[in-house]
């Protein structure tokens, strides 16, 4: 009889082992998924930003080209006009 009882309380100790582990796992998926929405939240805060630097650096370029373009305009016609007086 003792062996009986003692055996089923072995295995309840191992089934309440058993529950402890599956609700850990369980909080570690859920620890996980949440860990993965950040992440992906991360990666696409992460695009958007290099998506809007890379505007702005476009912007930046092309708003030094056109200053450029501007400065070499009235450089450009002094050595028109200079040409044209040779």
């Amino acid at each position: 009889m003792k062996t009986s009882q003692r055996l089923i309380t072995e295995l309840s100790n191992e089934v309440i082992r058993l529950e402890n582990q599956i609700d850990d796992f369980m909080l570690q998926e859920k620890s996980h998924k949440k860990l993965l929405e950040e992440s992906n939240t991360n990666a696409r805060l992460y695009r958007g930003n290099l998506v809007e630097a890379h505007n702005r650096n476009k912007e930046l370029l092309d708003f030094i080209t056109q200053m450029l373009a501007n400065v070499g305009k009235p450089i450009n016609e002094e050595i028109r006009k200079y040409s044209e007086n040779l």
